[in-house]
């Protein structure tokens, strides 16, 4: 079960780095203005709300598909949104 299972440093890593190590892997980062990292406040908000999008059975996932923002219910809740960051160079 997910509940049981300790969730701090995916929370911490996402305020470190807006990034938990798949998001890297999908370039893909979580903030709340464009730019800008997410707090304590919204990194807990943004982990209920998930746990709350889980537990319907996905439904709060899947609402990315009829929002006109294009966000989850764990988004709308911690007013963050995820965006893809562009392909380094290296």
């Amino acid at each position: 079960c997910a509940c049981s299972v300790d969730r701090r440093p995916e929370i911490a890593s996402w305020l470190r780095g807006r990034q938990t190590l798949d998001k890297r892997a999908w370039r893909l980062q979580i903030e709340r203005e464009p730019g800008e990292a997410i707090d304590n406040r919204a990194g807990i908000q943004q982990f209920l709300g998930g746990l709350l999008s889980v537990a319907t059975g996905g439904i709060g996932l899947l609402w990315l598909w009829v929002d006109r923002d294009e966000l989850t219910w764990h988004d709308r809740l911690a007013g963050t949104r995820v965006v893809v960051l562009p392909k380094s160079r290296d």
